[in-house]
């Protein structure tokens, strides 16, 4: 004969302790996620909401200068420095090292400082010392290795628009000194001097000289449509243009494929 068991009822006296244990372990996880949260966000570059006077004089504090991005709400490639490149660590550990970083919006909040400094195009990055003299000059979008190359050489090198113009006027030719001056140009709108300038810097590269990288700016930057010289160099010496493995050279080259299909 089968006993009949008795119904035992639920054990409840764990429950309790089942829920303070669960209580603790999503508190002991928020915990862990936001203090990853918040090593991202030390990270990323500290952009400061203070005015530029006080940004000033926490420069001279900490033995800084100053840094300005001048953007706009319309710009794409200054959202793109925004969303992929300022937060990068690499960036974030130089920039707030090395600078006071301010955002600034050049038509709302930011336009009298982008009229003092007289910047025309998006997005422009100033470097200023503590009294606020320009010390370097820099545009457009660019990868964080780039950026980080070029604001390294432009803090280290004198890339004031006095020092860029009379380097270049005095017979200098490096690429980056360059690249530099044409943009100086852009912000004056000085189209066809740059073309100029371009077009002779050009024909001054050798082979080697037109793969090099640093030269990148003359066949993407400074090289309009498809129907030219340079874009036709490009294209003949595709493959070897593409071993360097650039952005901006191979979506020129992919566009000109488009183009011409």
């Amino acid at each position: 004969m089968v006993r009949q068991q008795k119904h035992r009822p639920p054990v409840l006296l764990s429950q309790p302790r089942d829920i303070r244990t669960n209580y603790y372990m999503r508190r002991l996880l928020a915990s862990i996620l936001f203090s990853f949260t918040i090593i991202g966000a030390v990270c990323q570059t500290d952009f400061r909401d203070i005015s530029f006077d006080e940004a000033r004089k926490a420069a001279s504090r900490e033995g800084k200068l100053v840094f300005m991005d001048f953007y706009t709400s319309w710009c794409g490639p200054c959202k793109r420095m925004t969303d992929q490149v300022f937060p990068q660590k690499s960036v974030g550990d130089y920039m707030n090292a090395t600078f006071i970083p301010l955002k600034l919006d050049a038509e709302k909040g930011g336009s009298e400082l982008a009229a003092r400094y007289k910047v025309k195009s998006y997005p422009t990055y100033i470097v200023t010392d503590t009294a606020g003299h320009e010390i370097a000059r820099l545009s457009c979008a660019m990868p964080a290795e780039e950026f980080l190359e070029k604001v390294r050489h432009a803090i280290d090198y004198g890339m004031t628009p006095e020092r860029i113009k009379e380097r270049f006027e005095s017979g200098e030719r490096t690429p980056q000194l360059v690249e530099a001056y044409a943009m100086q140009l852009v912000d004056k709108g000085e189209y066809r001097n740059i073309n100029k300038i371009i077009d002779e810097y050009y024909h001054s590269l050798t082979d080697s000289q037109k793969l090099d990288p640093a030269n990148t700016f003359v066949f993407t930057t400074f090289t309009m449509g498809f129907d030219n010289e340079r874009t036709r160099y490009m294209i003949e010496h595709e493959e070897e243009f593409k071993k360097n493995n650039i952005k901006a050279i191979n979506d020129r080259i992919t566009q000109y494929h488009r183009f011409h299909k």
